[in-house]
């Protein structure tokens, strides 16, 4: 068994990929952190069987679904464009620019996925062997992109269905699938991963 952990040990999440599987907590990898220098963002999980791979992004938000509820918009909130007007009222705008604190959920995961790909590339190019079973460029592989959300509403197949089309519209350049799973449900699409909220 395969087991990694995101976020705390203690009250964290843990993925848990049948041996047959590899997967690695790419967001903490050396080739991350020390080669790339942390400088691009990184999806958190890179998995991989047979002939498919998997990159999984984990947003635990159980519990603090009111706070994170608009980063699951791609419009932004009165108080930004209330800002914004008074940024142009003063005609400042080619000097300041203003935006919202966290992103679309759907627009950072597109970042991350494109900048996981560029240091991927690298890493293929420079032979680093650490990273072998995720190479993409010569494998010609399929690839599947995941947002696991914890959201603990009675509207969340509603909610994943919108940003599963968001996200399929805004990769479907890459030729990749894109998916958004609920950490409490099952996992199905071929994904061999269980996901279990560690307890203290």
């Amino acid at each position: 068994m395969v087991e990694i952990i995101e976020g705390s040990e203690e009250k964290g999440l843990k993925c848990s990929f049948p041996d047959s599987w590899h997967a690695i907590k790419y967001d903490e990898s050396s080739w991350h952190r020390k080669q790339m220098k942390s400088q691009l963002k990184a999806m958190d999980i890179l998995a991989t069987e047979g002939n498919r791979h998997w990159w999984v992004e984990i947003k635990d938000c159980a519990g603090y679904e009111d706070d994170n509820r608009p980063r699951l918009s791609p419009n932004d909130c009165n108080e930004v464009i209330q800002t914004r007007q008074w940024v142009d009222d003063r005609d400042w705008s080619h000097q300041v620019k203003v935006s919202r604190k966290k992103p679309f959920i759907v627009d950072e995961i597109v970042e991350k996925f494109r900048q996981t790909l560029m240091a991927l590339s690298f890493a293929e190019r420079e032979q680093n062997k650490d990273l072998a079973d995720y190479w993409l460029i010569c494998s010609r592989k399929p690839l599947s992109i995941v947002l696991l959300l914890t959201w603990d509403s009675p509207d969340f197949n509603r909610l994943a269905m919108r940003l599963q089309d968001k996200l399929k519209n805004m990769l479907s350049c890459y030729g990749v699938e894109a998916f958004v799973i609920n950490g409490t449900a099952p996992v199905t699409m071929g994904l061999e991963m269980t996901v279990e909220r560690i307890q203290p």
